[in-house]
């Protein structure tokens, strides 16, 4: 998985190993060298392919107990947006972002996020039409609460964007301690969405008020929030441009990172899962 790197980065060890081969595949094929890591577990996928993982801890979703703080809840996403910002400039749509897929490293203190469950995985658009990237299909894939508007609507088209909105979905249930939808089918899902873009559209960040915990986060975080969630995905921020906005350069107010997300880990080594790439 692409690097959730914490503040301050360091040298890829292990990316530049990874070398995408079979071109023309469904799916890129990656063999992975030795990474140096003594807790990397070592996998073969198929005819002489070997990857590397390395062991790590449990879900997000475990450790969703509790409404994070606005400084929490910054400190996730600015290593989430890092991390699928590296992704997507590898070439590959992880297009099953959740907090099941975003895993927690060993309470060591020092704060990593890595990105997991690549089974969905995809690489991006070669097509062009009209200025927009599509890909056929089948039906949607992915958690349904995180799936982008795009993808419900059947349009067989979609890019990075979708990894976008998911990373979005995430920030808000951060923030409030429970998903920001609740609909049990597709046709209900884009109805919230939809609702979400009119209210968007029409109050700006004032959208956000009476969502429960989302009522305390600052103007700046709902300008990040509102852009992640933009309903059209050619409005939709990248994850580069998102890092960007001026709330990610706010200082966060905590000595440490969150008990709940405390990892451990080489931040380029624990972002780039390949195992689930390869088919």
């Amino acid at each position: 998985m692409a690097a959730a790197a914490l503040p301050t980065a360091r040298k890829r060890p292990a990316l530049d190993e990874a070398c995408p081969t079979e071109a023309g595949k469904k799916r890129p094929r990656y063999q992975l060298a030795d990474t140096g890591d003594d807790n990397a577990m070592p996998e073969k996928i198929g005819e002489g392919t070997s990857i590397a993982t390395e062991l790590t801890g449990p879900s997000l979703r475990t450790r969703l107990t509790r409404p994070f703080s606005e400084s929490e809840a910054r400190d996730c996403m600015r290593q989430l947006l890092r991390a699928a910002g590296e992704l997507h400039a590898t070439g590959t749509i992880h297009r099953d972002i959740s907090p099941d897929n975003i895993l927690v490293g060993p309470d060591d203190g020092s704060g990593a996020l890595k990105i997991s469950g690549f089974g969905p995985a995809a690489p991006a658009p070669a097509t062009m039409l009209l200025g927009k990237t599509y890909m056929l299909e089948e039906p949607p894939t992915g958690a349904l609460l995180y799936c982008a508007p795009e993808r419900l609507f059947g349009l067989r088209r979609h890019g990075p964007e979708v990894d976008v909105w998911a990373l979005g979905c995430v920030m808000a249930e951060l923030l409030a301690g429970a998903p920001l939808f609740t609909e049990a089918t597709e046709d209900e899902m884009i109805t919230q969405g939809l609702d979400l873009h009119d209210e968007i559209l029409t109050m700006g960040v004032g959208a956000f008020d009476g969502m429960g915990m989302l009522d305390r986060l600052s103007p700046p975080g709902r300008e990040v929030l509102a852009g992640l969630l933009s309903f059209y995905s050619d409005e939709r921020l990248t994850a580069a441009d998102a890092l960007k906005h001026p709330w990610f350069a706010e200082e966060d107010v905590e000595a440490e990172p969150p008990c709940c997300c405390r990892g451990s880990g080489d931040p380029w080594l624990c972002a780039l899962d390949l195992t689930s790439i390869v088919p």
